[in-house]
Order: C-alpha cells, then sequence, then structure tokens
C-alpha cells in the first residue's frame, strides 16, 4: 500500500498560490482563505478564495500555501522605540567611514575621470 502524503492544514485567513496549469508559476494569483468545506469523511476538499478579481472556489490540492500563516502575522507587529532613547555610541559605519565627499571625483566604471559637460548657454 502507498503512503499518501499529507496535505497542510489550512485555515480560514491565510493567503495561498492558486495554480494553474495554462501559466507560469510566476503569474499565479494569490488569495486568502475565506471559507472551508469538509467532505463526509472529513476531510477539507474544496475551499472558497478571495482574489483581486473576486471569489473562487479551489480544490485543496491546488493550493500551495506560503510560509507565513494568519498566526505569525499577528506577533509581527511593529514596535515604537521608547521616548527616552539616546545613543551615545557612534555606530560601526561612522567610525570606520573616511569623509569622501570633499575629494570625490566621478569616475567610469573603467576608473577613468569624468569631466564636467559644459553646456553652451544662449
Amino acid at each position: 500500500m502507498k503512503k499518501r502524503c499529507e496535505i497542510q492544514n489550512l485555515e480560514i485567513g491565510d493567503v495561498v498560490f492558486i495554480s494553474s496549469d495554462n501559466t507560469k508559476r510566476l503569474d499565479w494569483p494569490l488569495g486568502k482563505v475565506i471559507e472551508l468545506f469538509s467532505s463526509p469523511d472529513g476531510n477539507i476538499r474544496l475551499v472558497k478564495l478571495k482574489t483581486k478579481n473576486g471569489e473562487v472556489l479551489r480544490p485543496v490540492l491546488r493550493l500551495y500555501p506560503l510560509e507565513v500563516s494568519k498566526h505569525e502575522r499577528v506577533m509581527c507587529q511593529k514596535y515604537d522605540k521608547p521616548e527616552n532613547f539616546t545613543c551615545n555610541e557612534t555606530s560601526e559605519l561612522e567610525r570606520h567611514s573616511v569623509d569622501k565627499t570633499e575629494s570625490y571625483e566621478p569616475t567610469s566604471r573603467y576608473r577613468r575621470r569624468l569631466k564636467q559637460v559644459e553646456r553652451l548657454v544662449l
């Protein structure tokens, strides 16, 4: 008896790629899971998705979930900096950078010096 590969559990709010035989993977649309439909044996077989063009029904075997789930996105919130945050140390880049703005000469990719073009002003 062959082992059947397990289908990844989808949840409402997950973002998935919707596969299509006629298009390249680069052109597959994204969809957000709105509703899950289960079969009489209890497995999820059909999913209702919201895309930019409307809502579609697709089988689970035609969906490829993204690695980020709904629960992981909630944990990735932006945190505000404390109001009394001060940094007295100079950053690593500032310490090692050399003041090149004064001695900067434009060069080509072959390292030839470039001259400023003098335009005719009438």
